[in-house]
């Protein structure tokens, strides 16, 4: 027992240090290099040849090593992909003579690559595929590449090194041989800078003159000179080529938000990038919500810096501007983690002056202003006047190398406008004639990429209209035909009062003017009729007129206050006519155009009704569903949505989709194409929708503040109103529900545990060392322009992946075997063992729409163990296959989701091997004196397809003592003398496939015999065959139950369903005897 526990002391430090180094391992599995995954079935002939890929994955990269003689080229007659790789070939010999060896390589675009060609050199080829994976994903594989020949035939090969550039490369060296023969050739190979040679290939080829290749490589940590190789080898000629397969590393995509190349972009205008941590397979690692730096090699002016916290390793949208114009582009890193975006063209924007303004530009990082200052100066209807237009960045400073045409238009349509014409030197004048008052704007347009500025307004005077009137807002110096403040906006059904002027035929003041006049409100929106000479237009129409009518008196001097007016109707413009009643003709419209806008709309929809987190209705994101925006009649204009303004639950996601514009008579716009990004439900803050044109007549005279106020200030309403707020109110208030468009899933890597060091027995219980696990992201699908993004809210009382609503609903359905010995002679699969699908697999919590699926082993998979017949070994392939779909019907597009597949090699990998062997535990009889121990043997046997051999692997199964059983007593033999006290007192375990037992002497001393069996059953029972017995304790293993006897002798037990026995004897031996001695 000592010797035993001092044992069992060393191995513990031993366990211990093997930890470390798994725990090093997966350390340096960080920096992983790559690795040899496969290599295909060798081809050979004296014509062409087709080698095959072995079993590979997407981004996998194929090496082909093509062996010839020395004079003789290897060319590919079908590519299929593959080019040579650099400095192949290397060759020594000429003709038929010497060998050659041509490397091509290529990249995994699917997992069933076509197979290449390789043309007949002439005498012969020899020709075979080996995959690497972790290799750099883009451009060529390798870091650097060499070789050499040896021309004289030896038997030893000294492979010159090769100097890489960066760490852990995997040094693939590939050496060709001249001799005839279909054998290995090399062994030995050594190099005091490459951790873990490997050989991974090594035959050849008897046709025509012959020839081979072996194929090794090994690791270097750290980049610099790898030294030679040497390697002993059959007496031949070599050629040698060296590959240093260059590690993927992991990096930042960054691309336009949503996806692609970045494109032209406008000094000062801020656009979105999309940034993607990316493993070194470019998949998106998911693992990453850390932060990156932005940097650009133009001038940012905003998003520099650190970003924000990524999610599932993916920043949907970072904001950034560049001042300056040029070419650039756009760094993000972290850490050793870097990643630069297409390199991009930034454009200048616009600038326009207009008469009273002057440039202002300012230095880089600004702020960058508004670029001008002073105020545009009044111009006259009629009269030309100059505008300037100048090219620059963001901080206004005026770009010298533009030379783009420049076209003016004006929001005056009686306006006067020159032709476009190139700017200069980054700059251009143009003379411009406005004619309608009282302020309009010009706005300077460049194409290629679009831009444009519009100017401040122009005030402008109409012609003198002598004999007149004119209208202002109440105490706004309404003293002439040209006043400094004109009619600001109203609101539909707010009342409003308004100053009236009676002018003389200059233009001024009619002080004098004492008489009645008619007021009415028109409606100026259309402007299709002619202006007369009292400017008014005839296809302007009354809306509403004043009651009574208003007077003039000598104390008003010629100004008077009207009113109250309540328009109740929306208008996009409307003027005041004014006309005398009786006497002389005296009659004006106003100089200026007012709105009179709606206060607010009232959001509803009629299929987005589910305010809840389950039930119906349940919209896909992406898909198409209905809004309505009502206001009041007059209201012509089209709704916008202000995303910021929308609230998620909890993330907000984005409303996609447009109101068509309102029917003036209802004043309602509507849409039926709106889609939202994100799964749950939805609410609106107050004005999310809104419209900010329909006052358009008013803002460029400043008639409107640039808000949404209902109220007064400083006299002006603002110039845009929106949508009453909707709340989102789980159950009670809202839109919805919305759940995602699919599923993507991605895998870990599981295994099986073998259970016993290399081998399985058929029908021992099969467990998981490594679990399944499926990782679930949901996603937003690509309708509608969406880009598959994750949508984060699915989770919570959100998420509805259930067990019920995964299928198939059985574990017999889920899982599946090849048939390996073909003709269903393997095993069946028995999934009684798992665990129920009410609860496999475990649905682990989502978090930000992202969640897992792992599956559990119960008790065991069993592949079913005859009862009547054993079968040959085999490997096991098992493969697991569920379709990922919730109750919402949202599914993973590439259902089933598997693990394995249930062909010869591609099942689920066992961790130290798939072999399956039909096995049996066979006691031997055994004779000796009844004064003395007798030692019963033990084998574990498997049948190998024609018969029994001892399973030397076995060197696991274990015995308990409990599960021995003595009966079937002879002799003068009985449970006194011979009882369960003479059995082994703890449990045996086999070794190579055998142990011993030791039964001691009958006591007191008798001779006779005794059956003696082992219970490998699971509980106390046996079918041991040897009648009564002592009761035992199970072994608990089935599996290695045989066939002894017949049926009726083993409690009905069926074949291979049998406990293992044997007779001792005590008293007799085996005969004959050579000599026979007792000794007392």
């Amino acid at each position: 027992m000592r010797a035993g526990l001092h044992k069992k002391m060393r191995v513990l430090p031993l366990l211990f240090l093997g930890l470390l180094v798994l725990v090093w391992t997966g350390l340096k599995e960080a920096q992983a290099q790559p690795a040899y995954q496969a290599a295909g079935t060798q081809q050979s002939g004296t014509g062409a040849v087709s080698p095959p890929w072995p079993a590979h994955a997407v981004g996998d990269v194929a090496l082909l090593f093509v062996e010839t003689t020395g004079g003789q080229a290897a060319t590919l007659s079908t590519p299929a992909g593959f080019v040579e790789v650099t400095n192949s070939p290397q060759a020594t010999g000429g003709g038929t003579n010497g060998t050659r060896i041509t490397v091509f390589w290529a990249r995994a675009t699917s997992t069933s690559m076509p197979t290449p060609t390789v043309g007949d050199p002439g005498n012969h080829a020899y020709a075979r595929i080996l995959t690497y994976r972790g290799v750099v994903v883009t451009g060529d594989p390798w870091d650097v590449t060499g070789g050499g020949v040896k021309g004289t035939a030896s038997t030893s090969v000294t492979v010159t090194g090769v100097t890489t550039t960066v760490p852990n490369t995997l040094i693939l060296q590939a050496v060709a041989r001249d001799n005839d023969s279909a054998a290995g050739a090399f062994s030995a190979q050594a190099n005091a800078n490459l951790a873990s040679i490997a050989e991974r290939s090594d035959a050849g080829t008897t046709s025509g003159n012959g020839g081979g290749i072996g194929i090794w490589d090994g690791v270097k940590a750290t980049a610099g000179a790898t030294g030679d190789t040497t390697a002993t080898v059959t007496s031949s000629v070599n050629a040698f080529l060296t590959i240093a397969l260059k590690p993927a590393v992991p990096t930042f995509l960054v691309e336009a938000a949503g996806g692609g190349a970045i494109g032209t972009q406008i000094a000062g205008t801020s656009f979105d990038l999309g940034i993607t941590a990316r493993n070194p397979d470019n998949s998106t690692n998911t693992g990453f919500t850390g932060t990156a730096t932005i940097s650009s090699s133009g001038q940012l002016s905003a998003g520099s810096g650190v970003t924000a916290n990524f999610v599932a390793g993916v920043l949907a949208s970072h904001t950034v501007r560049v001042w300056n114009t040029g070419t650039f582009d756009i760094t993000a890193i972290s850490g050793t983690t870097t990643g630069t975006s297409n390199s991009f063209v930034v454009a200048p924007k616009l600038q326009i002056l207009v008469p009273g303004e002057t440039a202002a530009p300012v230095a880089y990082p600004g702020p960058a202003g508004s670029g001008k200052t002073g105020t545009p100066t009044n111009q006259t209807a009629g009269t030309a006047f100059t505008v300037t237009i100048n090219a620059v960045d963001e901080g206004w400073n005026v770009v010298t190398t533009a030379t783009d045409t420049v076209s003016i238009s004006s929001s005056d349509p009686a306006a006067v406008l020159p032709p476009a014409a190139a700017l200069v030197s980054g700059t251009q004048t143009f003379s411009v004639v406005l004619n309608t008052p009282s302020s309009q704007t010009l706005t300077a347009t460049i194409t290629a990429p679009t831009r444009a500025d519009t100017s401040s307004a122009v005030p402008l005077a109409a012609a003198v209209v002598g004999g007149g009137f004119n209208a202002c807002d109440v105490g706004t110096a309404c003293t002439n035909s040209t006043p400094p403040t004109y009619v600001h906006t109203k609101l539909a059904g707010t009342t409003f009062s308004l100053d009236l002027v009676a002018l003389k035929t200059d233009g001024s003041r009619d002080t004098s003017y004492n008489s009645t006049v008619s007021v009415e409100l028109l409606n100026s929106s259309d402007n299709s009729g002619t202006l007369d000479s009292d400017q008014c237009n005839s296809s302007w129409s009354p809306v509403l007129t004043l009651s009574p009518d208003p007077a003039f008196v000598p104390s008003d001097n010629g100004l008077i206050t009207v009113g109250p007016f309540n328009v109740p109707n929306a208008y996009r413009e409307a003027r005041v006519r004014v006309t005398n009643v009786g006497g002389a003709s005296r009659r004006s419209c106003s100089s200026d155009n007012f709105a009179i806008r709606p206060t607010a709309f009232s959001v509803t929809s009629t299929d987005a009704t589910n305010t809840g987190t389950s039930g119906t209705p349940a919209i896909k994101t992406g898909a198409n569903f209905n809004l309505t925006a009502a206001s009041i009649v007059g209201y012509d204009g089209t709704p916008a949505i202000d995303n910021t303004k929308v609230v998620g639950t909890p993330n907000a996601g984005a409303i996609g989709g447009s109101f068509s514009a309102a029917p003036v008579l209802t004043g309602t716009a509507s849409g039926n194409a709106f889609f939202y990004s994100e799964a749950g439900n939805v609410g609106l803050n107050a004005y999310a929708v809104y419209d900010s044109a329909f006052t358009i007549v008013d803002q460029p005279s400043g008639g409107c503040t640039a808000d949404f106020s209902n109220s007064l200030v400083g006299g002006k309403y603002g110039c845009s109103f929106g949508s009453v707020a909707v709340a989102q109110s789980t159950g009670v208030s809202g839109f919805g529900r919305f759940v995602p468009d699919n599923f993507n899933v991605s895998y870990n890597t599981p295994s099986f545990a073998t259970a016993c060091g290399t081998f399985s027995y058929v029908g021992a219980p099969v467990l998981y060392s490594v679990a399944p696990v499926i990782t679930v992201t949901a996603r937003n699908g690509t309708s509608n322009g969406l880009t598959n993004a994750t949508t984060t809210n699915y989770a919570g009382a959100y998420m509805k992946l259930a067990n019920a609503s995964l299928t198939p609903a059985t574990q017999a359905a889920r899982y599946s075997r090849f048939d390996a010995l073909g003709g269903g002679a393997t095993p069946a699969l028995d999934t009684a063992g798992l665990p129920a699908t009410a609860g496999d697999p475990v649905i682990g919590t989502f978090t930000n729409g992202v969640g897992t699926l792992t599956f559990g082993s119960g008790t065991g998979l069993v592949l079913t163990r005859s009862t009547t017949a054993p079968n040959a070994p085999f490997d096991a392939d098992i493969a697991l296959a569920l379709n990922v779909i919730d109750t919402d019907l949202v599914a993973f597009a590439g259902n089933p989701a598997s693990f394995g597949a249930a062909t010869s090699g591609n099942g689920i990998a066992f961790n130290a091997g798939k072999p399956m062997r039909f096995g049996i535990l066979k006691l031997d009889s055994a004779y000796g004196s009844e004064l003395l121990p007798i030692r019963v043997p033990v084998r574990a046997m498997y049948w190998n397809g024609s018969g029994w051999q001892t399973n030397s692997a076995d060197s696991c199964t274990g015995i308990p003592a409990g599960a021995l059983v003595l009966g079937n007593y002879g002799g003068g033999l009985n449970g006194t003398n011979m009882g369960a006290s003479h059995l082994p007192g703890s449990a045996t375990t086999l070794s190579s496939g055998t142990a011993t037992f030791t039964v001691t002497k009958p006591s007191p001393v008798a001779l006779g015999s005794v059956d003696f069996a082992i219970n490998l059953g699971a509980t106390s029972g046996d079918a041991n065959c040897i009648g009564a017995g002592m009761t035992a304790t199970g072994a608990n293993l089935p599996w290695l139950r045989g066939s002894w006897a017949a049926p009726a002798n083993c409690s009905g037990a069926p074949a291979y369903g049998q406990d293992p026995n044997a007779r001792l004897t005590f008293g007799s031996s085996r005969s004959p005897f050579i000599y026979l001695r007792e000794m007392y």
